[in-house]
């Protein structure tokens, strides 16, 4: 079992990952979670499996294309959510 910030940084993992192979040159990372876009941002996370999964996706990051990492309020991400359920 995994916490939501944790299922969010795989799922920021996973997509950043897919998105390398499709090769994509630029990407906008739009994350409802502030606390995931901190982790993030700041490199590191309060939880080891946090960190683990921050440190892979700075990996990601460092590669070269352009990465945007963006707060998307929960409201303004509907369609996301839509799919998800």
């Amino acid at each position: 079992m995994c916490s939501a910030f944790v299922a969010e940084l795989w799922g920021v993992h996973e997509g950043l990952l897919y998105a390398w192979r499709l090769d994509f040159t630029a990407v906008e990372l739009n994350i409802d979670s502030i606390a995931v876009v901190n982790a993030i941002k700041n490199g590191r996370s309060s939880s080891s499996i946090g960190n683990s999964l921050v440190k892979q996706i700075w990996r990601l990051l460092e590669l070269d294309w352009e990465i945007k990492i963006v707060h998307a309020y929960r409201e303004s991400n509907k369609c996301v959510d839509a799919l998800l359920t």
